[in-house]
């Protein structure tokens, strides 16, 4: 779908994907065609949160290696007045490895919020959760189990779900302990609400909702 397409759909819905690689051509032309590594430029100075379409309370940016002091003044440069937060995921040998939350090991929490810069290396147990081994967040063989894994997630079936969605919590200010963020992000999850969500985000792009359902 097109931006203005998908825009359309998550003023609906409260929900919308969209398909960086129908973005980047915009920006590359603001770039005069001189801008050919996007997956370069995206790690040296977030470029996936620079062609966001969207505008937004909170920016999240994951970064798997390098500095997120330096990635933090950088968006801050791009978004003076946005909210940011750079995630960092370490393994139990303390190497950073992943651009999300890790379940495994800790994961830096870099983040300028109202002003105020704050960094810490967070664990599974401040969000309530034990840790947990990577091979419970691996990618299935096919589609359909990958579907599977994703209604489970979207069920409550996972920490790193909740995990994620009390980080953006605190970020937002709705709440202020991550605990606190999990068991809302849980309660809203279990009560229904996200799986109504995806259905509403199917029906809205012409998508077929009993594939949804069978699995369900």
């Amino acid at each position: 779908m097109s931006i203005d397409e998908m825009n359309d759909v998550m003023s609906k819905t409260g929900i919308g994907i969209f398909n960086i690689n129908n973005i980047v051509p915009k920006l590359n032309k603001v770039y005069d065609g001189r801008l050919y590594n996007m997956q370069f430029f995206a790690g040296l100075v977030g470029g996936a949160a620079q062609v966001n379409p969207m505008d937004a309370d909170l920016i999240v940016y994951g970064l798997t290696r390098g500095s997120t002091d330096l990635c933090l003044e950088i968006l801050k440069k791009i978004y003076p007045k946005k909210d940011v937060i750079v995630i960092q995921g370490k393994n139990l040998k303390n190497k950073s490895v992943m651009d999300q939350i890790s379940i495994n090991g800790n994961t830096i929490f870099c983040c300028n919020i109202k002003n105020n810069y704050f960094y810490k290396d967070l664990s599974p147990e401040d969000f309530g959760f034990k840790r947990q081994s990577f091979s419970k967040v691996l990618s299935k063989k096919t589609k359909d189990e990958n579907l599977v894994e994703f209604i489970k997630f979207i069920n409550g079936q996972g920490d790193r779900t909740l995990m994620e969605v009390a980080m953006n919590l605190l970020g937002l200010g709705i709440v202020e302990d991550l605990k606190e963020g999990s068991k809302m992000a849980f309660e809203v999850i279990k009560a229904g609400e996200g799986l109504d969500l995806i259905k509403n985000l199917i029906k809205a792009t012409g998508g077929r909702e009993n594939i949804l359902l069978k699995q369900i």
